[in-house]
């Protein structure tokens, strides 16, 4: 049998854990991952390295999705953070910027649906978060809303 290689081993010994154990599933692993990627996101944006920032904001976004798809109610809101903040590095709301639009259509297709179901935090966020944005952000909720309905 051949020994394990670690391909994730530049990161140290505490992210090869969480890492492995976020793969397996485990959703406490995969919120913490999130959060740290959140936080370094934030760090490098203070010291204007926008390339760093973007790459944790990408990582935020998959740990977010992973934590999210477990169907908490406050890891859906936590994705939609990680998705407005990776909006802002793709185009956030700007005419032609069809991949930050989508991330934007997103967030507010799962606001809407947190909201609809009385969640009091979402429905504050989407109004907040339909007071800034343009139409054809509704519009592309809409479309994504009509994806989801139809099973896909």
């Amino acid at each position: 049998m051949m020994e394990h290689f670690e391909a994730n081993a530049a990161l140290g010994m505490e992210a090869v854990q969480l890492t492995a154990a976020a793969a397996r599933g485990d959703i406490d692993a995969q919120r913490k991952l999130r959060d740290y990627a959140l936080e370094s996101m934030a760090e490098k944006v203070a010291a204007n390295a926008l390339a760093y920032a973007h790459g944790h904001a990408v990582e935020a976004m998959i740990w977010a999705r992973l934590a999210a798809s477990h169907g908490e109610e406050e890891d859906a809101i936590q994705l939609t953070a990680a998705l407005a903040y990776l909006s802002e590095f793709w185009g956030m709301d700007g005419e032609g910027q069809e991949y930050g639009n989508f991330l934007l259509g997103e967030v507010v297709t799962i606001l809407d649906g947190l909201a609809s179901r009385g969640n009091e935090d979402a429905a504050i966020s989407l109004n907040a978060v339909s007071e800034m944005l343009n139409p054809r952000i509704s519009n592309m909720a809409k479309k994504i809303k009509e994806t989801v309905d139809a099973g896909f």
